[in-house]
């Protein structure tokens, strides 16, 4: 696909999380400094809920955003899309009849229009699982792109923007390489560069997970040659240039 970007540029960058975590407000206090865009897909119907996650060994905290903090949080105007995450995070192949898809995808979309003020056109699959059902399951709702789990580690524009595969998760241990590869690059074709992640991960006491996304935002900031872009306004570029 050659179709450039906006303004003729070749690169673009977008970054993608899940579960609408209180997190988010320190990444999006990053994003800001730096230029960033982003898409954070939410599941209305788990907001407001405190507690916490042990997520692969880690133990930390996964308290969610409250429902009437949505629309000044995730503003568009600052460069932000909401998206929907399930209503209840449930996989989406295992909803097993119409009502249960409208629940968890139907309402999750209505709801969070609601309360972002925001038309809603994309998801992410709750824990990436997905099958072969779901361009048709989603697009009933007016879901236009779902992005996966499943990282490329390359900048390939998607096939299908249903099954939306991402560069990688952003603490991909070659993340810094894929991203002076990404600078570097002076090709003819469009390159996407998509980060996803969870904003609740970046508390893990592993490594300096905080300083690194700041870092990898000022290294890609600022750029002339880069479209800084939300996953909706990536989808729509493409939707509209084949139409």
């Amino acid at each position: 696909m050659s179709i450039a970007f906006p303004g003729g540029k070749r690169k673009c960058l977008t970054f993608s999380y899940d579960d609408g975590v209180r997190q988010d407000i320190k990444l999006i206090e990053i994003f800001k400094k730096y230029g960033m865009k982003a898409t954070f897909n939410l599941n209305s119907g788990n907001l407001g809920t405190v507690g916490r996650i042990n997520h692969m060994g880690f133990d930390v905290c996964f308290d969610k955003m409250k429902p009437e903090e949505v629309k000044d949080l995730y503003r568009q105007e600052d460069g932000f899309e909401v998206a929907v995450h399930g209503s209840k995070h449930r996989n989406f192949p295992t909803l097993e009849d119409d009502e249960e898809l409208s629940e968890e995808i139907g309402d999750d979309k209505k709801r969070l229009e609601e309360l972002s003020g925001q038309k809603i056109i994309g998801a992410a699959y709750p824990c990436g699982v997905y099958d072969v059902t779901m361009p048709e399951k989603l697009g009933r709702f007016g879901i236009s792109y779902c992005r996966t789990i499943n990282d490329t580690h390359s900048f390939a524009i998607p096939d299908n923007f249903v099954f939306w595969h991402p560069t990688c998760h952003d603490n991909y241990e070659y993340i810094f390489d894929l991203a002076r590869d990404f600078i570097a690059y002076d090709g003819d074709e469009p390159a996407l560069f998509y980060i996803w992640g969870h904003s609740f991960e970046l508390d893990k006491n592993d490594r300096d997970r905080w300083g690194n996304i700041r870092r990898i935002c000022k290294l890609l900031s600022g750029r002339d040659d880069v479209w800084y872009a939300t996953n909706g306004e990536v989808y729509s570029h493409f939707a509209n240039q084949v139409k």
